[in-house]
């Protein structure tokens, strides 16, 4: 069954807008999916791509399929030079009118950088834009992200109303419930101010003393108000002394609603109240002078509302999952952390699923119980993947390529990181073959394998990393030992007759033909190394000119893996060299597989002789920089000889998407099939 997300979230600009409008991408795709230079958050998940560049050859960028997923959602970052593009106009104004008939399935979202964004085209002028133009520079992310957030929640969350004479009113606003006691001055008035602030944003509010008409229930009314509201907490010194308070926080918790808590405290508390935990918590200082106040009371507001967008989207998202058959029918979703009075709502043993990443081990303990068994997603299985050894091969895609594809750097990076989350928990062992430069996606791996071992207890083997020669030589060793704990290096050698012939350059700085050709035959050993201690390799991305190689690094990789006979899992969806590999395999002469195209690098022609004289001149046993060749041998090994469990039709699916739950879904699948044919054997 073929992988139908919840939501998918389109974010569109034009390219010669890129200065504004990409950071203000990178910040909604931090916000609403994840930040991979931040892995153990707890993200929202919701998969969010970009058009922002023409295709090859065309003045429009890729299409959007609404129907791809549940709900589709296309934010238009609107500013003068979209305006001024026809093209871009038309392309827009027709997913306007295909939202707009949606029947609130699909929204269609427009943005105003620049006061001429109305002029966008006359079909979408009769949409409500979100009117950001008139603000200052440094409020404009915050605001963005404010309206986009609650634009998202409004629409997953559902509650649609119909006049009488049948017209559909946009989805209800979400609603805080201001939780506070009034025996405290400093309490009432920053509940006022919230108030107050709530009323400058498109959102709702109940606040008691004006909200519930007279002569009705006082308790029926609040509870009745807190069912269909997300509770915002004003933790003052005497708030837990309130009976009245410590109702609405139980009522929050029995009607599974958002909660807040907006720390107030001057002093102290003499006794906490025990069920306010569990939930997020922002500090707020009621001395703040009314210049600062505005600002602060804004992150408050904001803050809550990416808690009610994270609970609405983990709930719908994991019902979703159910529905198409990845979690258990039986199970009992939860859209927060459990805690205890999760474990005796139902009687019986049962299954609770929970959002990921999971409970660290000392919680889940305090939590066990015999009738209660505690998953995530990635914990759904008790680690099948134990002993088995697998390649992550990554490296980074040209720019343009992965803008063209609707992607960035954060989608690749994410998407590798989620993939080793999930091979990590199954039990897996991770094997990279990848430079150690300090951040990025090696110094992320490693956070993720401290997470584990730390928070789980699971004891997950450290990641192999292989190195070439001469990289090895010259590792820091207190950076390897403060990473001891989550990493090894298997240094691999430079190849014998290098050595014999003293032909090792003494300088990494070297650039002439003959230590590119040292690299190269170095790089390859430690790939052929790296292939043999592994038992599959997944690929993504890579890159195909400015490497060091013998052939793009990715592309060599998967040439060794398949020859070998190992199990290739390859990720097309993010380009670059992955794509090409696909492209080879099913006999496509890929441009990025020529000699041609490799060539735009001066150096490379220099690298192609430097083979061919040391292979006639020494008779060794190695092959000549060959592209027609290698691309003969993919076609000839072909999808079946990917061997990697999947069937055609899956393998395809995998070459194509970029929707990480879909990707992990297929490979964990091949592997689990791969591990039980070997534990059969």
């Amino acid at each position: 069954m073929s992988y139908r997300p919840l939501l998918n979230l389109f974010i569109v600009w034009h390219p010669q807008a890129e200065q504004i409008c990409q950071p203000l991408a990178q910040a909604l795709y931090q916000a609403f999916n994840r930040d991979p230079d931040h892995p153990m958050a707890r993200g929202i998940g919701i998969p969010t791509y970009f058009r922002s560049v023409n295709q090859p050859g065309k003045d429009l960028p890729s299409s959007i399929d609404l129907n791809a997923a549940e709900h589709t959602v296309i934010l238009v970052l609107g500013e003068a030079c979209l305006v001024n593009d026809d093209a871009w106009g038309d392309y827009l104004a027709d997913y306007y009118r295909r939202c707009k008939t949606s029947d609130g399935k699909h929204l269609f979202l427009p943005v105003a950088l620049s006061a001429s964004a109305f002029n966008l085209h006359p079909d979408v002028a009769a949409s409500n834009f979100v009117r950001l133009f008139d603000m200052a520079t440094e409020q404009i992310s915050s605001r963005l992200l404010h309206f986009v957030t609650h634009a998202l929640a409004r629409l997953l969350d559902g509650k649609q109303t119909s006049t009488a004479l049948g017209n559909v009113l946009s989805p209800t606003s979400i609603k805080l419930f201001i939780s506070h006691t009034k025996r405290e001055p400093g309490a009432l008035a920053l509940a006022k101010a919230l108030k107050a602030a709530l009323e400058n944003t498109q959102m709702a509010r109940f606040f008691d003393s004006v909200d519930i008409a007279s002569g009705h229930d006082f308790a029926e009314e609040i509870a009745a108000n807190i069912e269909q509201a997300a509770l915002l907490a004003i933790r003052s010194d005497r708030y837990s002394e309130s009976p009245w308070c410590r109702m609405e926080v139980l009522w929050a918790k029995r009607y599974n609603r958002p909660i807040v808590v907006v720390d107030a405290l001057k002093l102290h508390e003499y006794r906490s109240f025990p069920y306010m935990s569990n939930v997020p918590v922002i500090r707020f200082d009621t001395e703040l002078d009314a210049e600062d106040a505005p600002v602060k009371l804004q992150a408050v507001i904001d803050f809550a509302l990416l808690e009610v967008l994270r609970i609405i989207y983990q709930k719908r998202y994991l019902e979703h999952l159910q529905s198409q058959g990845y979690l258990p029918k039986d199970a009992i979703i939860l859209s927060r952390p459990p805690e205890p009075r999760d474990l005796h709502q139902r009687a019986g043993k049962r299954l609770l699923v929970y959002p990921d990443p999971p409970l660290g081990k000392e919680e889940a303990d305090e939590l066990k119980s015999d009738m209660v068994e505690l998953r995530t997603p990635t914990t759904l299985h008790d680690r099948p993947l134990q002993s088995l050894c697998i390649g992550l091969s990554i490296s980074n895609v040209d720019a343009v390529e992965l803008q063209t594809l609707g992607l960035s750097d954060l989608h690749l990076q994410d998407a590798m990181l989620e993939i080793a989350r999930h091979c990590l928990a199954q039990g897996a062992t991770l094997v990279y073959g990848g430079d150690l430069r300090p951040g990025g996606f090696t110094e992320n791996l490693l956070d993720l394998v401290r997470y584990h071992n730390d928070a789980l207890q699971k004891q997950f083997t450290p990641v192999r990393n292989f190195l070439a020669w001469p990289l090895h030589q010259s590792l820091d060793a207190d950076w390897i030992a403060d990473r001891r704990d989550a990493l090894r290096i298997v240094k691999v050698d430079a190849p014998d007759d290098l050595k014999t012939a003293a032909m090792l350059p003494q300088s990494k700085a070297e650039s002439d033909a003959l230590t590119g050709y040292v690299w190269a035959r170095c790089l390859s050993t430690m790939r052929e190394n790296l292939v043999q201690q592994t038992q599959a390799r997944i690929m993504l991305g890579g890159r195909t000119l400015g490497y060091k190689g013998k052939y793009p690094g990715l592309v060599e990789e998967a040439l060794l893996t398949l020859q070998a006979g190992r199990p290739l899992f390859l990720l097309g969806g993010f380009g670059g060299a992955a794509r090409a590999v696909i492209q080879a395999l099913q006999d496509q002469q890929p441009e990025a597989l020529t000699e041609a195209y490799q060539c735009q690098n001066p150096s490379y022609q220099s690298l192609i002789a430097e083979f061919d004289l040391h292979i006639q001149t020494q008779n060794l046993a190695i092959q000549p920089i060959d592209y027609p060749a290698i691309c003969k041998t993919f076609a000839k090994i072909g999808i079946n000889g990917l061997n990697n469990g999947l069937s055609g039709a899956e393998n395809r699916r995998l070459f194509e998407t970029v929707n990480q739950e879909e990707a992990i879904g297929l490979i964990l699948a091949g592997l689990a099939k791969l591990k039980n044919c070997a534990t059969r054997q």
